[in-house]
């Protein structure tokens, strides 16, 4: 679960019209659930899951690569380019500017066994 507050474009007016159009407020959480893994080789792995985002939820595929750097840590590193209109999301228009529908997802994970 990511909270959509954290999305950053790099660009604040594009944020803030952003977090209007996918209604944030309504909306204020990105889900995603792994469905499937399959292990590619040095490290790198085929992934299935859903992701609901906007209230809709869309299935999708990627690849993520899992590292050990030591015997208590995983890292988990991803990206991944979504199209938001596949989640009903109309991409914003800010003053005379089109915004691009894709959106560039980057994943990175450390978890550490206590």
């Amino acid at each position: 679960m990511v909270a959509v507050d954290r999305l950053r474009s790099g660009n604040p007016l594009y944020d803030r019209e952003g977090a209007r159009r996918i209604d944030a407020d309504r909306f204020p959480e990105i889900v995603g659930e792994l469905v499937a893994m399959e292990h590619l080789g040095d490290g790198r792995h085929r992934t299935t899951g859903r992701l609901t985002f906007h209230g809709e939820t869309c299935d999708v595929e990627g690849e993520l690569v899992v590292r050990r750097p030591d015997a208590r840590t995983v890292v988990l590193d991803g990206e991944q380019v979504f199209d938001v209109r596949d989640w009903g999301v109309r991409p914003p228009r800010v003053l005379m500017l089109r915004v691009h529908p894709d959106a560039r997802v980057r994943v990175h994970l450390v978890a550490r066994r206590r």
